[in-house]
């Protein structure tokens, strides 16, 4: 089942199958990504900067090359050495296990771990394209609230949540890049702390948003009260959580239970910055190696126990090819001594959603 979430992003589904569409969720779509990107240019116009304390100055201080190389040149030499300034920085790599991280991009109560990857860039187009490149996406969190949060580091979390974020150096850097060149032709500061809260951080507001949808599809077919949050914007900010949740209570009606494929179920449960939940859910297709494998649990142990609760006994006949090797897999990753670089109580949260699959499915 852990493949459902690492299989390459282009490839077609391996089943027939239908998917159905809810045309009113266009509609709530075209408005929220409307309203994400006044946002973004909000924010791209103000003048603003994170602690030059913050983990991710320091990444592109100790990255930093000379601008003035060609792109090529400029993205080689980031590529040559960036997996040993994470190290460094604790990320995790393919070639280092990494830590977490404390409150990188909320006030209080967020753990956080970084997974370093590298993304397919059209890197002939980034010159034009390079405002709305996202070098972090979130790919793992626990919240429900829709609000737009920036990722600037000043919200306060009620509880101690767990977040997992794929970061593309390169990509950040060359990112920086443009920024820097920009900057430096109008006469503008090129402190990359002004970058990180002007570009990179708005730009991850897509990706919290599709999860917290999905977060809130998962409390609404528990029946349980999703947590109201506001997150107040300098500027008016229109809410679209009833529409959504109206959407959200049609598809668990259709297909909490139903006999349908999970490919089927991904495809169907729509998002914002991603198409579908089919790309929320996906994590970066590189290999996971010893190091970097605790990540696959960490990230999505939760959401696999949310959908075995999700597509009940006829979801689970359905789907017995993926769940047949399961069992073998959580034992695979449970016993990563990579685990362990959690604080006790997020590692007991995941192991208690691991002994409760098991619950379900068996031992085998």
């Amino acid at each position: 089942m852990f493949d459902l979430f690492t299989k390459y992003y282009k490839l077609p589904p391996s089943r027939d199958f239908t998917i159905k569409k809810y045309s009113r969720m266009d509609y709530v779509k075209r408005m929220m990504v409307s309203e994400i990107a006044r946002l973004k240019k909000y924010y791209r116009n103000r003048e603003r900067g994170v602690n030059n304390s913050h983990m991710l100055n320091r990444l592109i201080s100790m990255c930093s090359s000379n601008i003035e190389l060609s792109d090529m040149a400029y993205r080689a030499t980031i590529k040559a050495s960036y997996l040993y300034t994470v190290k460094q920085l604790e990320i995790v790599s393919n070639i280092n296990d990494g830590f977490y991280h404390e409150n990188l991009f909320f006030s209080k109560n967020a753990i956080e771990v970084l997974y370093a990857v590298e993304n397919d860039v059209d890197w002939f187009t980034l010159e034009k394209t390079w405002r709305d490149a996202i070098p972090i996406r979130c790919v793992y969190h626990e919240l429900t609230d829709i609000n737009y949060y920036p990722m600037f580091g000043t919200m306060e979390l009620q509880d101690q949540a767990l977040f997992v974020y794929e970061i593309d150096i390169i990509l950040l850097m060359a990112q920086y890049r443009y920024w820097s060149l920009e900057r430096i032709e109008n006469n503008m500061s090129t402190n990359p702390t002004r970058f990180l809260a002007m570009y990179v951080m708005p730009n991850m507001i897509g990706s919290m948003t599709d999860l917290a949808i999905l977060n809130r599809l998962f409390k609404i077919n528990k029946q349980e009260e999703i947590p109201k949050f506001r997150f107040e914007h300098p500027i008016q900010v229109m809410d679209f959580t009833r529409d959504i949740d109206r959407l959200l209570n049609s598809i668990n009606y259709d297909t909490s239970g139903e006999d349908l494929y999970l490919e089927q179920l991904f495809l169907t449960i729509p998002a914002i910055e991603q198409e579908n939940m089919d790309g929320v859910l996906r994590l970066h297709k590189q290999f996971f190696t010893r190091q970097s494998e605790w990540i696959l649990w960490v990230s999505r142990i939760r959401y696999i126990y949310d959908l075995m609760l999700y597509i009940g006994k006829k979801g689970e006949v359905k789907n017995k090819d993926e769940l047949y090797y399961l069992p073998a897999m959580i034992r695979r990753l449970e016993n990563r001594s990579t685990t362990v670089r959690l604080p006790g109580v997020q590692l007991a949260k995941l192991d208690s959603y691991t002994f409760k699959i098991k619950e379900i499915i068996g031992k085998r």
